[in-house]
């Protein structure tokens, strides 16, 4: 495994990611998020600091993008490199992540309106493969 090219296509994957989170959340869920952090607050739920960046989950970000790396390494001794292992790569960490999570919060967490759980989930399955491809294209053994 070449490390200095993993390391470089984590970079650019993650963040690609992160500046993909920042258009969904600021600009495509931002009032919605505004009004589900006032609804928990009128439940007696301090949630002001959701809405604020923060480190771990920029670190969150950065360590799937390293997954998704590595897998899709993994994957290339598989079904060789290019573009449909970078995509199947990317899908796979996708599913076992944000799809689990989605289902996992509409199930268990229910004062988090649908919309919110859903549209990331499916913002998420174009951005992290395609996150992935970008990465892996800065990949080389």
């Amino acid at each position: 495994m070449n490390w200095k090219r993993l390391s470089l296509a984590v970079v650019v994957a993650g963040t690609l990611m992160l500046l993909s989170q920042i258009v969904l959340h600021a600009v495509a869920l931002a009032e919605q998020g505004s009004a589900m952090v006032e609804d928990w607050g009128n439940r007696g739920l301090d949630a002001s600091s959701i809405l604020e960046p923060s480190v771990p989950l920029t670190f969150a970000l950065y360590l799937l993008a390293f997954v998704c790396l590595w897998v899709y390494v993994m994957a290339r001794r598989l079904l060789g490199p290019g573009p449909r292992t970078a995509l199947c790569a990317g899908m796979a960490v996708w599913s076992v992540s944000h799809l689990f999570a989605a289902i996992y919060i509409q199930e268990g967490v229910a004062i988090v309106p649908t919309r919110l759980v859903w549209l990331p989930a499916a913002w998420t399955l174009f951005e992290v493969p395609f996150a992935t491809l970008a990465g892996a294209w800065f990949y080389r053994d």
